[in-house]
């Protein structure tokens, strides 16, 4: 995220959200709806990027840390977009309440990267496969008081669940459009599905030529593998 690659990857997404604000306004009749609409157009699945990355050998070098940046922001600005224009409230106290919360779990994520921790290692071991099972009791009391701090600061519950785990973004926002009763259901189904159908198609047509590629590039090997011990032999 860092230098020419992430500013690439914000302004990448800032053209995005336009022109996903202009699509938006042709099918609905009122700003709110529309910016729900383009804030599920612009989302990323980086979920479903990063194995699709990682099959086709792209996960290292420039052009995967490219997709993987850019991938980062479609799947975290939304998040803020949606926190701080739906949240209720002046859109600057949404924000000093958004940092605040961010500064909390930036602290959280430090405090995990420090080195390992073999006491929480060994709990683990020691009571996972046990009638008890407090490790999985843990976790949840951890995303219990997640929750707990996104209402004490009165953020959505979207972004408290995306810092325990990541959560389908189409499926949440539009959730949140329709509880709010500013997006039409049968848009909002609209959107699901074409985000279900995104899933499944674009990792395909994205490795098609990828494949083509590679399969070329093997029967090239093995032709070599067979003309050298012809050569050897004469």
């Amino acid at each position: 995220m860092r230098g020419v690659t992430g500013r690439r990857a914000a302004g990448g997404w800032f053209i995005s959200a336009l022109l996903a604000v202009a699509a938006a306004s042709l099918i609905t009749d009122t700003l709110q709806s529309a910016a729900i609409i383009a804030i599920a157009l612009t989302g990323t699945a980086l979920g479903t990027i990063t194995p699709i990355l990682r099959d086709a050998g792209l996960n290292r070098g420039r052009l995967g840390s490219t997709i993987s940046a850019a991938g980062a922001v479609g799947e975290f600005a939304p998040l803020v977009a949606i926190s701080v224009f739906l949240s209720g409230r002046q859109p600057m106290v949404g924000v000093l309440t958004l940092l605040l919360f961010l500064g909390v779990a930036a602290l959280a994520f430090l405090a995990a990267a420090k080195g390992q921790r073999q006491w929480l290692q060994r709990m683990v071991s020691a009571t996972l496969h046990t009638s008890g099972q407090f490790a999985i009791r843990f976790v949840i009391c951890l995303m219990a008081a997640l929750v707990a701090l996104a209402v004490a600061l009165g953020v959505d519950f979207l972004l408290g669940a995306f810092t325990a785990t990541t959560l389908p973004l189409v499926i949440a926002i539009t959730k949140i459009g329709t509880d709010a009763g500013v997006l039409d259901e049968h848009i909002a189904a609209a959107l699901v599905g074409a985000g279900m159908l995104s899933v499944l198609l674009f990792p395909m047509l994205a490795l098609i030529g990828r494949k083509r590629r590679a399969s070329s590039e093997l029967g090239q090997v093995d032709s070599e593998s067979q003309i050298e011990p012809v050569a050897a032999h004469e």
